[in-house]
């Protein structure tokens, strides 16, 4: 359950970052590559300094930090906006509510830190984070312990998750080339091709030709 909130919660926070900020954000998966090129790819964020450093070989100019505690029912969630030149913290806030509530908590602390930062927080562009964001918890934790799972390189297991997670997915649209991804890192090569073709067929049903386009050229 942790390893499902530490995933879940990060990439959350930088989907919702990413729809209402006005800032250019860092993919979790770039960040990888860079680490990977410098040496660091097996060391995690475990510090200020490790992150500090991981933020400037990234030349990234803001660094967000977030740390979760989960007792019982109740999770607290605290966020730190640090800038990296001087390590000066920016902002620095505090979530706290029911466990069963994680999925409000990106989009709140998402506003509070762009209203700290005097940005003007435009609702309207939110527009369509349901594809990017998951919206139920039975999905959110398919999905994200598939993540936790594929980046410990167990790819079946991440399979599992993943096809959970599209089964019941809606209109969270991740889950579905995580799968396909898997399909070929397994060398399953005939089922990526299946499961597009009844994507395919699903969104043309509905009448939404871009998806359909999309898995039928997948």
């Amino acid at each position: 359950r942790a390893d499902c909130l530490e995933h879940g919660l990060a990439d959350m926070m930088i989907r919702t970052m990413d729809s209402l900020s006005p800032y250019l954000l860092i993919e979790r998966r770039h960040l990888k590559e860079i680490l990977r090129e410098h040496g660091l790819a097996g060391s995690g964020l475990v510090d200020l300094d490790t992150s500090v450093r991981q933020a400037q070989l990234a030349k990234a100019e803001l660094l967000l930090l977030g740390s979760f505690a989960l007792e019982g029912d109740q999770l607290t969630i605290q966020v730190r906006l640090i800038r990296v030149s001087d390590q000066r913290i920016l902002a620095q806030l505090l979530w706290k509510d029911l466990s069963t509530k994680v999925l409000t908590a990106p989009r709140t602390l998402s506003e509070k830190l762009l209203t700290s930062l005097g940005n003007p927080f435009d609702p309207a562009r939110l527009e369509g984070i349901e594809k990017q964001i998951p919206t139920t918890i039975d999905v959110a934790k398919s999905y994200y312990q598939g993540l936790s799972a594929f980046d410990e390189g167990h790819y079946p297991e991440a399979l599992a998750h993943y096809l959970d997670a599209a089964r019941q997915a809606g209109d969270f649209r991740k889950a579905h080339p995580a799968v396909l991804e898997i399909y070929y890192l397994l060398g399953r090569s005939e089922h990526a091709v299946l499961f597009a073709r009844e994507l395919a067929k699903s969104y043309e049903e509905r009448g939404e030709a871009s998806g359909a386009v999309e898995y039928y050229f997948a």
